[in-house]
């Protein structure tokens, strides 16, 4: 049977066994998990645990789910690569096994490293909106309609100039380019791209005060902790901000652009305050 879930587009195979079987109910009113569990071998109750998220499978299980959705060969890997994926059991086991899942999607993006003449694109905070924008489908590249569509104010000359800059060098979908990761140089993360981060926390600030709840997300976290869960914790956000950019590079029908930004950084340290001084 061909199947109509793309079993690369998923990140738990859960999520997946879930929509097969909604995929096969729709098709086949009489398909219901009783039958479902019928030919895999389980309750009917032990699948909707499954696909409701609150039971893992075994392997044993997940093989005879695998010959029952038609999963063989390479989409029988990808699913069990998924469920090794979501069963590991710390970070990073499951950064090793998040990067095969993304190799074995086979959807790639180049890593494009900007130069001394292209590190312009990070010189104003809407550059790399304006280029995210061309990927949406469908969206117009008129300054009109762009103008429009920011949520923060920009002249119509500064996006004509931005519009001149990212066709120029290759970074508009519509220009020629292809599905990208800009990236920064070691050696050129000067003060062009210190600034540009300065400016997208003064966005953020803005976000705050213009944007309604339900357009802007915010976390803050105040603890105390050693060095080394401090070292951790870098990690972790360094983790997380290259598995959050694969994530959501993935997606194919993108309708906004939104700006993340994660910040962690010291406010006080005891080693710099000495007895009788003013706490900080």
């Amino acid at each position: 049977m061909e199947l109509e879930v793309d079993i690369y587009s998923y990140y738990d195979y859960r999520d997946f066994i879930h929509d097969y079987y909604e995929n096969r109910k729709l098709k086949n009113k009489r398909f219901s998990l009783q039958a479902f569990g019928l030919r895999v071998g389980h309750s009917k109750m032990s699948v909707k645990y499954v696909i409701d998220k609150k039971r893992h499978l075994s392997l044993e299980s997940l093989r005879e789910y695998a010959k029952v959705m038609d999963l063989h060969g390479c989409q029988g890997d990808h699913f069990e690569l998924l469920f090794r994926f979501c069963k590991a059991k710390n970070n990073e086991e499951k950064n090793i096994l998040f990067s095969k899942v993304l190799k074995s999607t086979n959807k790639k993006f180049k890593s494009k490293f900007l130069d001394e003449n292209s590190l312009d694109y990070f010189s104003k905070w809407y550059y790399p909106v304006i280029a995210e924008l061309s990927y949406v489908e469908g969206f117009s590249l008129d300054t009109e309609v762009i103008r429009k569509a920011l949520n923060f104010s920009v002249s119509y000359k500064e996006i004509n100039e931005a519009l001149e800059f990212l066709k120029e060098n290759n970074f508009l979908k519509d220009s020629g380019s292809y599905d990208q990761m800009i990236k920064v140089p070691d050696e050129l993360r000067s003060f062009i791209y210190k600034n540009y981060v300065l400016k997208t926390i003064e966005l953020s600030k803005l976000a705050v005060e213009k944007l309604p709840p339900e357009k802007r997300e915010s976390f803050n976290l105040t603890v105390s902790l050693s060095n080394e869960r401090y070292e951790i914790a870098k990690k972790m956000i360094q983790s997380f901000r290259h598995e959050l950019h694969q994530v959501l590079a993935n997606d194919e029908e993108s309708d906004r652009v939104i700006q993340v930004n994660l910040h962690m950084f010291e406010v006080a340290n005891i080693q710099k305050t000495g007895r009788g001084d003013e706490t900080i």
